[in-house]
């Protein structure tokens, strides 16, 4: 089965079975504390969990290529990339490698589609070295190098928002929407937020909650540790590809009634079932690595209401004894059906204490969720 990992954006499912790509564990040795990044390095296996059967199925080795090759026929490691299926093909854009231990790690904008029946890659653009400026910069007809980006699928469409771009030493962030065409295999974008300050747009931010819905794009949450202010996001998005704009649902807020509506946060688990979409866990503390969350809700995204189905409990317990996931931060998870799976994800503080080290998880749940 796969090592522990950190694997956000990069499982999905397809004709019932869970596509799990890369991700980063501790390669190069156990972590020495909290939140010690020195010894992860970057993952480019491929697995598949077929649910009929209940076991996972190692369908690529990792090679232990750590940076982009144009003379390779698969990708190289990487973690928070977009990890996308459409009609059968799936693409993976981008993400971050580890480049060696001590967390050296470079930013990417390759493209690649993978055929699961025949189980080949493709190489439909290289990684070209350029890196964001400025949120808003635009130099070429594709994005800049980018990672924990939100992806959601529309029509014949990819659309990417947000991500963390910019150099090893300086985080420049992205509140820039482009969609990639599969049949023509071009990129647009469709705004930075800066062609009109008048004209609503969500601030830049990485790892947020993104899904479609009835033909739009539904964002939520969501990180900026570029400016902090705010350092954590939970308003409410959407956008129209048809007129190309976008409606604030929920404005972001700090002071919230328990209960009520998820505070800020990112690097969550999301899936949707029909009409609901399943936000998990993430880390949402102003300070420090702590608090990281096991709390489960559900966003109805024909009213725009939260339900709280299980709140946090602050559950550190992993195991056959355990009766729910424990807190973690960037899990992957989907939906098949009205079932939602997680798998993985990390604790950056672990022990009860929470000044253990940073552990990984490659524990795979399910959940079925219904439909009201």
């Amino acid at each position: 089965m796969p090592v522990p990992r950190d694997p956000w954006n990069g499982m999905l499912a397809y004709k019932r079975s869970l596509y799990l790509f890369g991700g980063v564990y501790p390669r190069y040795g156990p972590p020495s504390g909290p939140a010690d990044l020195r010894t992860m390095g970057s993952l480019n296996d491929l697995w598949r969990f077929e649910l009929s059967a209940g076991r996972w199925q190692q369908l690529e080795a990792d090679n232990g290529q750590a940076d982009f090759d144009p003379s390779a026929k698969r990708p190289c490691g990487r973690v928070l990339p977009c990890w996308a299926q459409l009609d059968g093909t799936f693409y993976l854009f981008g993400g971050l490698t580890s480049l060696a231990k001590g967390w050296k790690i470079r930013l990417l904008n390759d493209l690649w589609s993978y055929q699961p029946g025949s189980r080949r890659w493709r190489l439909l653009e290289p990684n070209d070295g350029r890196v964001l400026d400025k949120p808003a910069q635009v130099d070429a007809t594709r994005p800049a190098a980018d990672a924990a980006m939100g992806v959601a699928v529309i029509g014949r469409r990819i659309f990417l928002f947000g991500g963390w771009g910019g150099y090893r030493n300086r985080v420049v962030l992205s509140p820039q929407l482009w969609s990639f065409d599969v049949d023509s295999k071009r990129w647009t974008i469709h705004g930075t937020g800066e062609e009109d300050r008048r004209r609503p747009w969500p601030a830049k931010r990485y790892c947020p909650a993104v899904t479609e819905y009835d033909g739009r794009i539904y964002l939520w949450g969501g990180r900026d540790s570029e400016d902090r202010s705010p350092q954590f996001y939970n308003d409410l998005w959407s956008f129209d590809p048809k007129t190309g704009r976008w409606t604030e649902l929920a404005r972001q807020i700090k002071r919230i009634e328990p209960g009520t509506r998820p505070f800020g946060r990112y690097g969550v688990g999301q899936a949707r079932v029909g009409h609901h979409w399943y936000i998990f866990g993430g880390f949402g503390g102003e300070t420090g690595n702590s608090p990281q969350l096991n709390d489960l809700w559900q966003l109805d995204l024909r009213t725009h209401r939260w339900r709280l189905i299980e709140p946090h409990n602050s559950g550190k317990l992993v195991g056959p004894t355990a009766l729910r996931p424990c807190v973690r931060r960037v899990p992957a998870m989907t939906a098949v059906g009205d079932a939602v799976y997680l798998f993985g994800g990390l604790d950056l503080t672990s022990g009860p204490d929470e000044r253990g080290p940073l552990v990984g998880f490659n524990d795979l749940w399910s959940g079925r969720m219904g439909q009201e």
